[in-house]
């Protein structure tokens, strides 16, 4: 009688998953490939190709900049306007190309790339409002910490106590 350790069972089950792996992870790479070469290329997979191609390029970046996180920060300084992504987005993209931080310094590339939307806006006649010229001083940072579309609580001042109440 043969036991189950000598047997090639897990031996070939093994190889056919690695082949399956291999082959789905082959589909996806070349369905990236049409998508780019087509102009159809999803920001999830752009990023799948650059992280692919950072090895065999040779790139190892220390710093990472993130559209959103700059957008978000940019939400914090600036009122809502339908033309901040893509000025946000083409800021980064210049901020990429020109930074040489060493690598602990995120946000001040960020503040960089939000300066540089705010040029792109005054280029192309865009006016993008500051939150401290729409606000009053004392409901700025209740405001900015409140989500999109919520508006802050009143403040009241604290009410003074008496010793007979508490």
């Amino acid at each position: 009688m043969s036991s189950i350790a000598s047997s090639p069972a897990p031996w070939l089950t093994d190889t056919v998953r690695w082949w399956c792996y291999r082959l789905t992870k082959t589909f996806e790479r070349f369905q990236r490939a049409v998508q780019y070469a087509t102009g159809h290329l999803s920001t999830d997979n752009a990023q799948h190709i650059m992280l692919d191609c950072c090895y065999d390029a040779g790139w190892h970046p220390l710093l990472i900049l993130d559209v959103q996180e700059t957008f978000t920060e940019a939400r914090e300084i600036f009122t809502d306007h339908p033309a901040l992504p893509h000025l946000i987005a083409a800021a980064c993209s210049r901020v990429a190309s020109k930074w040489e931080g060493n690598g602990d310094d995120s946000h001040e590339a960020r503040r960089w790339a939000i300066e540089i939307a705010e040029d792109y806006a005054a280029h192309t006649n865009i006016k993008l409002v500051r939150w401290t010229d729409v606000l009053p001083p004392s409901n700025r940072r209740l405001e900015r910490l409140s989500p999109p579309g919520m508006r802050s609580p009143p403040v009241h001042p604290p009410t003074p106590r008496t010793p007979g109440n508490g």
